[in-house]
């Protein structure tokens, strides 16, 4: 069925989520925020027993959460993640009117369950969704509505009980409301998620490529999480994040009466709603780089944590709030409320902004969903395994101030690890370095992966040693694409997993000419298009490329030795109307047929691609000799002779001429580093000149020589520009920096 383009929107998705969020964790929180469940307090014990036997069951289903839900998707993971929760609020409401613990720890059970499915998908959806400059706020409309759901849930306890002074429970109407609001979030999960193929970006692009897997696979890979050192560091951070939604309602129910419990709560939920959507400003603001944001939001969140537990400590050891004594029954007219009320507030905030820091985190190691998947299901794992053991402690009986101590402890040892994972692990960004994620079009166009290269470029005029040189302008010199005559360019159509491409100065006359090989490992196997002679004309449209031949028996071969093939990578090689600018576009062709109506045409689907994702390494290879080269579109091989004057030196009776570069480079695409950057500087001066020129400073500064000279840029098309700096046409932005000596021969 069609469905509405709203709806698939990511935005409306997480919205949708939130909102989902906030019909059951937020109403649940609520119900939890009032201590001992919404009971009495003589029911905490029991309480908290379920609340551990929840969320140490909540620990497995969240670890597995992420298989489940790339196996069964996000709708159905969702819906049943939704269930739960009013079969566990029904369990309490039978336990606090009925004193009978079986329902309540059967409903505990059910809804560990439940939650680490809810959660894993509402985790998924916030980390996959996202656009990496977005993934902030996304996380803070999550916990935005979530607190929402948290305050409302406890306005209506609050509304109900404000002029409760007994230290007794809720009433039924507040289960019976819950269990209501709790059920209809199955109906918006149902009829509003969808599945991630069907999720489009305004601009049209999808998320991914989805591939169909199975259980054993998502098993594999969850387990697989373990051996990312990444992910096992985090595992303390996750642990301690939520600890304090059991201890702060807990030491709230023992020291006040009811409708201040309410109260509590409400302002509790209440501070995390301004506070979500600033932090989630301060993590996306674009004044700054992403590591940079990480650091500030971090450092924030480090202090008011801080903060939060000084002041929980303090008010404790002031008034002695030790378990077994009589509860003191505060109330918000007694001038104790006023210090408890610092610790609320602080603790909120932290509660929010802390899970939002190591939330933020996690997405920022990837953009792949079905690993955000797996992520956003250990992530809450992980988190569920340090909620049950802080009720465990409560139910063991520990001491409320031996408990903050602990949890302090926690957060102490955290926060050195976030600091160092995002200064070691955030980058600015992860498009187009993993397989199968489709970058929104903005970021193609801001990146440039299309290796666009701008001929002509003007630069700078390059001062010159008066003695020896006029001021002048340099300007950029482009080595387009050509074939060679030594290539064989027969009917050759048979894809290779290595492939030469070669380049070579404009040409006005016979002489010598700077020309550039590069040889690529290519990830997929590749046909250079416009090597293959019997290849007439390649036409290219919105996802599909037209192939037309001028020979049967090339035809035929071509359709069914590519056909063999799932991907095929083309370079078309300035055969064709596919990139006119670059003169080599590089398209994934993923199917080929016969085209209907017309002879000897193979039509084939294709995507653009970008030089990173379709090669393993290149080997530039730079020279300066006597060539011979032809274009596609000339109707003969012409000689090609100009003097590339990367340097030009002029004073009266002074001339440099057939100036070169001569060297190569190997660079890794998976890797993004250099494995070998060596160059050499070759001229010729007139026979009665005796000069000496020394390059004196690296590529990556300003390339200066003695005697000083000007420089013009060299622009290999779409893969390598110096300018003088080496700088790679990829996705990130890489300068190679290599010390260059070079000594003339006069």
């Amino acid at each position: 069925m069609l469905k509405p383009t709203w709806l698939v929107r990511p935005w409306t998705q997480n919205f949708l989520s939130g909102i989902i969020l906030f019909l059951t964790v937020g109403i649940y929180l609520a119900l939890v925020g009032l201590g001992a469940g919404g009971g009495s307090p003589s029911a905490a014990h029991y309480n908290v027993i379920t609340y551990t036997t929840l969320y140490a069951v909540f620990t497995v289903s969240g670890f597995f959460g992420g298989s489940i839900m790339n196996t069964l998707g996000p709708k159905w993971t969702m819906t049943l993640g939704v269930l739960g929760y009013p079969i566990f609020v029904g369990g309490l409401w039978f336990y606090d009117s009925h004193n009978s613990p079986g329902f309540a720890l059967a409903g505990g059970i059910i809804l560990g369950i439940s939650a680490g499915l809810l959660w894993t998908v509402s985790g998924f959806i916030q980390f996959a969704y996202a656009e990496e400059k977005d993934k902030g706020s996304y996380i803070a409309w999550q916990l935005f509505l979530l607190g929402v759901g948290c305050t409302v849930g406890a306005l209506i306890v609050f509304g109900i009980t404000k002029d409760d002074t007994t230290i007794s429970g809720v009433p039924e109407s507040v289960y019976i409301a819950f269990i209501v609001i709790m059920t209809s979030a199955a109906l918006c999960s149902a009829f509003g998620i969808v599945s991630p193929e069907d999720v489009v970006r305004p601009d049209g692009s999808s998320l991914a490529e989805f591939i169909a897997t199975d259980f054993r696979s998502e098993f594999a890979g969850c387990a697989n999480l373990l051996k990312d050192w990444r992910i096992v560091l985090l595992i303390v951070p996750m642990f301690a994040t939520e600890m304090s939604s059991s201890l702060i309602p807990t030491i709230s129910a023992y020291s006040f009466n009811l409708r201040t419990r309410s109260l509590n709560s409400v302002i509790f939920w209440g501070v995390q709603i301004p506070s979500t959507l600033a932090f989630g400003w301060v993590l996306d603001n674009d004044k700054f780089k992403r590591r940079m944001r990480g650091t500030m939001a971090l450092s924030i969140s480090c202090l008011i944590v801080i903060l939060s537990w000084a002041l929980a400590i303090a008010v404790q050891v002031k008034h002695n709030l030790i378990r077994g004594k009589p509860s003191p029954e505060w109330d918000w007219a007694d001038k104790q409320f006023v210090e408890f009320l610092f610790v609320i507030i602080f603790t909120g905030v932290a509660y929010a902004i802390d899970q939002m820091m190591v939330m933020w985190v996690i997405s920022a190691f990837s953009n792949e969903p079905r690993l955000l998947a797996r992520y956003g299901g250990f992530f809450k794992g992980m988190l569920s395994a340090g909620l049950c053991v802080a009720f465990g402690m409560e139910a063991g009986g520990v001491s409320y101030l031996g408990q903050t101590i602990f949890q302090t402890c926690l957060m102490a040892v955290s926060f050195p690890i976030m600091f160092f994972l995002v200064l070691k692990c955030v980058t600015d960004t992860n498009y187009f370095s993993e397989e199968g994620v489709i970058p929104p079009q903005h970021v193609i166009d801001e990146q440039k992966i299309q290796m666009e290269v701008v001929e002509n470029i003007e630069t700078a005029p390059a001062k010159t040693i008066v003695a020896l040189a006029s001021e002048q302008t340099a300007t950029t010199v482009v080595l387009a694409a050509v074939s060679t005559p030594a290539f064989d360019a027969r009917a050759h159509v048979t894809p290779s997993a290595s492939v030469s491409l070669n380049c070579i100065t404009p040409s006005n006359g016979s002489g010598s000419a700077q020309i550039a090989q590069v040889d690529r490992d290519m990830k997929y196997p590749t046909v250079v298009l416009g090597y293959v002679n019997d290849l007439d004309t390649v036409d290219c449209s919105e996802g599909y490329m037209l192939l037309a031949f001028n020979s049967t028996n090339a035809y035929e071969g071509a359709l069914d030795g590519w056909s063999s093939y799932q991907e095929i990578v083309f370079i078309t090689n300035r055969l064709g109307n596919c990139d006119a600018e670059l003169e080599r576009g590089f398209f994934l062709a993923g199917s080929f047929a016969a085209a209907q109506g017309l002879d000897l045409i193979i039509n084939a689907t294709i995507a653009n691609q970008n030089l990173p994702k379709a090669a393993n390494t290149a080997s530039i290879s730079l020279d300066y000799s006597q060539v011979s080269v032809s274009r596609r579109d000339w109707t003969e091989a012409v000689p090609v002779s100009y003097a590339l004057n990367l340097f030009n030196l002029s004073e009266m009776n002074i001339t440099l001429a057939d100036i070169s570069i001569v060297g190569s480079i190997v660079f890794d695409f998976n890797n993004f580093t250099f494995s070998a950057v060596v160059f050499d500087i070759n001229y010729d001066l007139y026979a009665y000149l005796s000069v000496t020129l020394k390059v004196t400073s690296s590529y990556q500064d300003t390339l200066s020589t003695e005697p000083a000279v000007s420089i013009n840029s060299i622009s290999i098309a779409g893969i390598l520009e110096i300018q003088p700096a080496l700088q790679f046409a990829l996705s990130a932005g890489i300068v190679a920096t290599g010390n260059i000596s070079a000594l003339s021969k006069t």
